[in-house]
């Protein structure tokens, strides 16, 4: 199955979830925070999904590497954008927990875009000899 069709597959099971909040015993004053928050962060699950295969591809290669310095990256980047989407600034609105939902998924699409670039960048042997993108840009060329 694709990547990106699990990712919505994901995107609409999270965004389902709230329904159940109250059997799983959250909290009644709590479900209306858990609830923008797990909408905020549905929107990343898509970009999950695709870090999964290129994560994947980079560890079958040997090569871990990339995918530990984009993770450290993306942790930094989720400290200050959590911190701006909670409290609202820089013309961002205050949002409160559901902010930490939305710099969530942020953070997982700015990791997805930085593996896909450094897999399609990358002047390393194994990714040049595989060309996991080649099938891909060939496509957008061509049209």
């Amino acid at each position: 199955m694709d990547a990106s069709v699990i990712g919505i597959i994901g995107f609409i099971i999270v965004n389902l979830a709230p329904n159940v909040l109250g059997i799983m015993g959250v909290p009644e004053n709590i479900q209306p925070i858990a609830t923008q928050y797990l909408h905020g962060v549905s929107f990343g699950f898509p970009a999950l999904a695709v870090y999964a295969v290129l994560r994947s591809y980079c560890e079958a290669l040997g090569r871990p590497e990339p995918v530990t310095v984009i993770s450290i990256i993306g942790l930094l980047a989720d400290i200050p954008l959590n911190y701006i989407f909670i409290h609202g600034l820089f013309g961002m609105p205050e949002m409160g927990g559901a902010g930490c939902g939305v710099a969530t998924a942020l953070v997982l699409w700015i990791n997805v875009l930085l593996l896909a670039a450094y897999t399609s960048f990358t002047k390393r042997r194994e990714f040049v000899s595989t060309r996991f993108f080649y099938g891909f840009s060939s496509l957008i060329v061509h049209r």
